[in-house]
């Protein structure tokens, strides 16, 4: 098990001492299926370096998959994991790295349409946040495959929560994939207020700032695409092919028969986006 990323790694740095260009189309179709073994659309196999013999050696890793994949941790997506662990597939900094400084309010991390590590936030985030920045923060982990109006009830218990250890008066929301409409929810006017026993004002007086990661606002094809092939038994199958790539465990069964698991897929089409922002306005200030 542990000569498998060994021999990755051997033949990933001795590809720059052989002058021999590889195959392009054979590189790069060993890319596809080292990001299909590990789940990333992206490795940044360097075909220019690599010779015909490294690409040998990849390849016998990729014969052993599963393998490949148990070397992995699980924190963090694929791509950042094989960079840690492997030493392929890093990409570089475009910015120097910010000046570090805590932020005057705590900071509550919200997750994505599920739990899974492409979704959540990493224990590596939260460990650097408070080690390295100072930041007093705290995670908001809602259930997964719910549309924002079930959602938003848990997020504005746990900021109550937040706020009630901390003393703090407000926090900062910093929210991923679908905890970005969640957030937004929380605050509007259109929003959570009519759902709950509080009004807008003291729900928003609560929350300093919203910061979205990531967040569909205006909707994707992905989401019409995934209920729309529901209708087919050969596209359903397609919906499970896609969740196994992107690292959900939802299938095409669970999507047929859960009401939730339905309406937090709708709330990311671009038609439900568009009758989302006419009613779920922006909160004053």
């Amino acid at each position: 098990m542990r000569l498998l990323p060994l021999a990755l790694l051997g033949s990933l740095s001795l590809g720059a001492c052989i002058d021999v260009p590889p195959s392009v189309d054979r590189c790069a179709e060993l890319e596809r299926d080292l990001g299909d073994c590990l789940g990333t659309a992206t490795i940044g196999i360097d075909c220019e370096t690599l010779s015909e013999r490294d690409l040998s050696r990849i390849e016998q890793s990729v014969d052993f998959c599963g393998e490949l994949q148990g070397i992995l941790p699980t924190d963090g997506d694929p791509q950042s994991a094989a960079c840690r662990t492997l030493g392929f597939g890093c990409v570089s900094p475009l910015t120097p790295a910010p000046v570090s400084r805590p932020t005057r309010y705590p900071v509550v991390l919200v997750n994505g349409i599920d739990t899974s590590p492409l979704f959540n936030w990493s224990d590596r985030i939260v460990e650097v946040l408070r080690r390295d920045a100072g930041v007093d923060v705290h995670l908001a982990t809602l259930p997964p495959y719910q549309p924002p109006q079930k959602r938003a009830p848990d997020l504005w218990r746990r900021i109550q929560e937040i706020v009630e250890l901390t003393g703090a008066d407000k926090v900062n929301l910093v929210c991923h994939s679908l905890g970005g409409l969640d957030c937004r929810y929380l605050v509007s006017p259109g929003g959570l207020h009519w759902d709950v026993e509080a009004d807008q004002a003291t729900i928003a007086s609560r929350v300093a700032s919203i910061t979205t990661v990531g967040t569909a606002h205006f909707g994707t094809p992905v989401a019409d695409q995934l209920l729309g092939a529901l209708s087919s038994s050969d596209q359903a199958a397609l919906v499970d092919a896609y969740a196994a790539i992107v690292g959900d465990w939802f299938t095409a069964e669970a999507l047929a028969d859960d009401p939730d698991l339905r309406a937090s897929i709708a709330a990311l089409t671009p038609a439900q986006a568009e009758a989302f922002n006419l009613e779920i306005v922006d909160a004053e200030g």
